[in-house]
């Protein structure tokens, strides 16, 4: 090899992060084929884990094998991202048909071609177009069959795909032994790997055929059969497929994944998602504290219990027991400090936040910029020190001018002044979510002294500042950013705790939603037509005029990112009284949520009148668009229970209700948090600690949490599980989404809106997206996230799952475990007798049976023929079987109600409709179906949307229907789980079980099973991770 090529490849050595191969066979091929077969493949599988590639094994099912193999690719697909490199292998007997596409066969079909119709097929040519054009991932094909290069295509594709095939269009190779292609393949790679360098996917074919051209090889085979191999290239671009072995990063898999039972994801498939360094239970975590100062005991009363005070300060245990009283129940995303050296004169210094927590808790980094001429900004604070009880307002000075700039000064208020009648002004406090663009100075503060001072703040911060500005007085305006001393670290932990008494104490809290737009101004200005009741019916009717546009802007305005904010709606919970501000309009909260109440009422006919009025064209919908991609982007009216802002105001109404004393009322922490999943927080933790102020089990909670590291997401999350089991005596929140996603980037800029102005060595990088987990990060399959709630972003109508199943806390929709209590065990016990969070749980339950037949998804909510087959109904049957209507709602009605009996007629109409096919969105949108049988379908789609069905025996075999989730498999199990009030998916691991999610099995909901010796009698235990 020449030194060129040799440093050409020495570069390229390790081109890609991760290999996944999937090496494809058949099931139930011929079993003397299938023995000698099975041993090569073997050969070639140990040579691919000996490269430190991901190796799973499957094998293709007779049944529906198109269908299950397309599934199948699917999930590899998952692994899909820059820098990986995905192989697909075959094995097994194929043929070219006269469309001259690959098919793969079972068997041998030999000369009788009368015969190939009965052999179970897959056609290769149709499922390799999943890889051609929208990978980023390169692509190699390994194919040992008859007539393998027929798969090649004469188009370009898009993405780097490569073949690798034993036969050309018309050839022929031998299936197995040590003449076919498998073995002398697994021989060229183990060659490559001895050798130490990586190999061209062209070159490794060239040395394959070399191999088999060599006069040994000839003569061993007496004049058999025996072909040249092709390398295919199926892309013109200049990217080439390497081969050579992976850098051992510690993680890399030692045995080879078997999917033998037609699965849709392999036992530990989903462990490519860990980082290339994860925490293994061996491994220990490293200490969160290890550069940080030692933080003091809290200064609220309350929280001083749980300090071990004399503790030495170097026990971790009093280290985070401190940590947690001076974070609780404050929101973690307040604390600032910067270095303990002092701000010289004229240079801009950023402030830099303390540890490794707070450097993800905000989206932008608080500025100091300190003037030539002017004293340094420090003496402010030192100027107003606080005192207990004491927080400091910001005295925003009068002006007419909007543009003029912003002059104030502090005021050091005691929080009883606010409420107690005192001579002194009440303040405002102000909610908002702040950017991380700057508006250099146009913060001007007089001293104590009448000095001028400056300080810089986000120009989010200082539009919202104008907009309060009163033309006339001055305004007393309680700022977190600017009125808590960023250089005072015992100040900011006792501010923080303040925080729920400084919302409280506000005579108004003003939420600031963002600059506004036109459209802004116009959702608010229809808001008061809205909330006139002799309106409404005309409102919703009338498509002519300005009225699409104002309804469509006011969705807009629920899109808002603000309402996305955990910590928005803590702010909005305590205010005696909110106002709700978009550049200059304003209206007051309760206004606005009586507005969003009154558009979730008449949705659908919103919805319905907006339809019409964009099919008549009777409003400008390019402006229109122009006017969401400038604000919030699509001009789609999604459903509402996808919008933030609408779990803000639903669940303020109707949790929170206002006492004559001014006071709400308050609910657990469970509730909170399953109802407000879609808000989001810089910070992990905040998901549960930004509610605990506001549950009635909030200081139970601090308590349960009092010894664990309140920055370790895992932990705190099984923490809370743990605790919500403690409080309900019910699991079902091992069933309800509400943990955040991971992110999908590796890496995100988040400062790319900073001020031009500002110096490169402040800028910031943030390691997630805002309100997501990091990417690497693996959380327990009984920590449900919110990628699998029924509605959010990433979706055209804003649903993307069923509606759950489990229901509300303490409102469940079924029994299925017959009012059991739960008595989970979390963890394992430590040598201190203590559990240790692990990510394991211990629950008991009964398995009912395994899963015998799985559909298709429901994508989009589309009933497919597959399912009503499968239900047993056929065309021209009169009666409906009450398993198929039934299940197809879940024998639920809408909000939970019995389903009512005529949805049995429904359903007949429907399956009429269908003539024997799919019943799909198109056929209900554009048909005119009578207004029961569209209620019927609606019910249907909500139940099964993104949901699979499958089919199980009872007891005595006959067969029971039931939804699952989209990932269920054959051979999963169905179980009962002791205070769980619905079925559960399990899928059996190597040493514990994996939750799979919620399932609906009819005649299992209420509790039948509970009452039948046959499976009491197995009760068991589960260990799920």
């Amino acid at each position: 090899m020449s030194q060129a090529l040799a440093a050409s490849l020495d570069q390229s050595r390790f081109p890609y992060s991760a290999v996944d191969a999937l090496l494809i066979s058949w099931k139930d091929s011929v079993q003397a084929q299938k023995n000698q077969f099975k041993t090569q493949l073997q050969g070639l599988a140990s040579e691919l884990l000996a490269h430190n590639f991901r190796v799973t094994e499957y094998e293709i099912e007779s049944k529906r094998p198109q269908q299950r193999l397309s599934e199948r690719l699917l999930l590899l697909l998952k692994h899909d991202k820059p820098g990986t490199l995905l192989i697909i292998y075959y094995g097994g007997h194929g043929l070219n048909n006269k469309d001259k596409d690959c098919i793969w066969l079972r068997d041998d079909p030999g000369p009788l071609t009368e015969s190939i119709a009965t052999i179970p097929s897959v056609n290769w040519s149709a499922l390799q177009s999943l890889f051609l054009n929208d990978c980023d991932s390169h692509v190699l094909f390994l194919l040992d069959c008859c007539f393998a290069a027929s798969s090649v295509l004469s188009t370009d594709a898009k993405s780097t795909v490569e073949a690798i095939v034993a036969a050309g269009f018309e050839s022929m190779a031998p299936l197995q032994g040590k003449d076919s292609f498998t073995t002398f393949l697994t021989a060229a790679l183990r060659e490559s790997r001895t050798e130490g360098l990586p190999v061209f996917a062209g070159r490794l074919c060239s040395r394959v055929s070399a191999s088999l051209n060599q006069t040994k090889r000839i003569s061993e085979r007496n004049g058999g059969r025996r072909v040249t191999p092709f390398h295919i290239s199926f892309s013109n671009l200049p990217d080439r497929i390497v081969i050579g072995v992976l850098p051992d990063s510690g993680d890399s898999p030692n045995a080879m994944e078997f999917d033998s039972s037609n699965a849709l994801i392999p036992p530990s498939a989903e462990m490519s998602d860990l980082p290339e360094r994860h925490e293994g239970p061996g491994q220990a975590r490293p200490d969160p504290n290890a550069s940080q100062a030692t933080l003091k005991p809290s200064a609220n009363p309350a929280l001083n219990p749980l300090i071990r005070t004399n503790a030495p300060s170097t026990s971790i245990i009093s280290r985070n027991l401190a940590r947690l009283a001076q974070r609780v129940p404050l929101r973690m995303s307040r604390l600032w400090s910067i270095n303990s050296e002092e701000i010289p004169g004229p240079i801009l210094k950023p402030v830099k936040l303390k540890g490794p927590v707070y450097t993800r808790t905000r989206s932008f980094v608080l500025r100091r910029a300190v003037n030539e001429e002017l004293p340094t900004p420090g003496k402010l604070y030192a100027d107003t020190q606080l005192r207990s009880g004491e927080v400091r307002v910001l005295e925003l000075l009068p002006s007419q001018d909007r543009d003029y700039p912003i002059y104030c000064s502090f005021q050091v208020q005691r929080l009883t002044d606010a409420t107690s009648g005192s001579s002194k002004p009440g303040y405002k406090a102000l909610s908002g979510r702040w950017d991380d663009r700057y508006e250099p100075s146009k913060l001007f503060f007089y001293s104590i002294s009448n000095e001028l001072r400056l300080l810089t703040a986000p120009l989010s911060l200082c539009q919202a500042l104008r907009q309060i500005r009163d033309p006339a007085k001055p305004v007393f305006l309680w700022v977190e950013l600017l009125c808590i001393d960023p250089r005072d670290e015992e100040e900011q932990n006792v501010q923080a705790q303040m925080i729920p008494e400084i919302f409280q104490g506000a005579e108004e809290v003003v939420i600031w939603l963002g600059a506004g737009d036109d459209t802004s101004k116009t959702a608010i200005d229809f808001i008061p037509r809205l909330l006139d009741l002799c309106q409404i019916d005309t409102l919703v009717k009338y498509d002519m005029g300005e009225t699409p546009r104002q309804w469509q802007a006011l969705v807009d305005l629920l899109r808002q990112p603000y309402f996305s904010r955990r910590w928005a709606f803590l702010e909005i919970i305590l205010a005696t009284r909110a106002t709700l501000y978009c550049g200059d309009q304003h209206i007051e909260w309760a206004e606005f949520c009586d507005a969003v109440v009154m558009l979730g009422s008449r949705f659908d006919d919103v919805q319905s009148l907006l339809k019409r009025a964009t099919a008549a064209n009777k409003f400008n919908g390019l402006a229109l668009m122009k006017q969401a991609r400038a604000s919030q982007g699509s001009t789609k009216l999604v459903d509402l229970r996808a919008l933030a802002a609408y779990s803000v105001v639903e669940v303020s109404r109707e949790f929170f209700r206002r006492r004559g004393d001014g006071s709400t009322t308050k609910c657990s922490l469970e509730t909170l948090v399953s109802l407000l999943p879609a808000m989001k927080s810089g910070h992990p933790g905040a998901v549960i600690f930004a509610l605990v102020p506001v549950a009635n089990d909030g200081q139970a909670w601090l308590q349960s949490c009092a010894k664990i590291d309140v920055d370790a997401p895992v932990e705190v999350y099984q923490q809370f599980v743990c605790h919500c089991v403690r409080s309900s005596k019910s699991i079902d929140i091992i069933c309800r989404p509400w943990a955040p996603q991971n992110d999908r980037h590796s890496e995100r800029d988040n400062t790319k809106h900073l001020n031009k102005d500002v110096p490169s060595p402040f800028l910031r990088r943030a390691t997630t997206t805002y309100g997501t987990l990091p990417k690497g990060l693996r959380l327990p399959s009984w920590i449900r996230q919110v990628q699998d709630l029924p509605f959010g972003d990433g979706s055209k109508t804003g649903r993307r799952n069923g509606d759950l199943l489990v229901g509300l806390p303490h409102r469940p929709l079924y029994d299925a475990s017959k009012g059991s209590n739960a008595v989970p065990v979390f963890g394992r016990p430590s040598p201190t007798g203590d559990l240790e969070l692990d990510g394991s749980v211990t629950v008991s339950g009964f398995v009912i049976n395994s899963v015998l037949e799985v559909g298709f998804r429901a994508t989009g909510g589309i009933i497919q023929k597959e399912w009503i087959d499968m239900c047993g109904w056929q065309e021209g049957d009169y009666l409906v079987p009450d398993s198929l209507w039934r299940t197809l709602v879940a024998d639920r009605g809408p909000g939970g109600t019995p389903a009512p009996l005529w949805y049995n007629q429904a359903c007949r109409y429907w399956l009429d409709s269908s003539d024997g096919g799919d019943i799909t969105s198109e056929m209900i949108r554009d048909g005119s179906h009578p207004s029961m049988a569209l209620e019927y379908i609606q019910r249907v789609r909500s139940v099964i949307w993104n949901r699979t069905l499958f089919v199980i025996e009872d007891h005595e075999g006959r067969p029971l229907l039931g939804l699952g989730p989209s990932e269920t498999r054959l051979n999963d199990q169905v179980c009962i789980l002791h205070g769980c009030s619905v079925p559960v998916v399990l899928r059996r691991g190597e040493d514990c079980w994996t939750l799979v999610g919620e399932c609906f099995v009819y005649n299992l909901m209420d509790g039948e099973a509970m009452g039948l010796s046959q499976y009491v009698e197995k009760t068991q235990e589960f260990l799920i991770r």
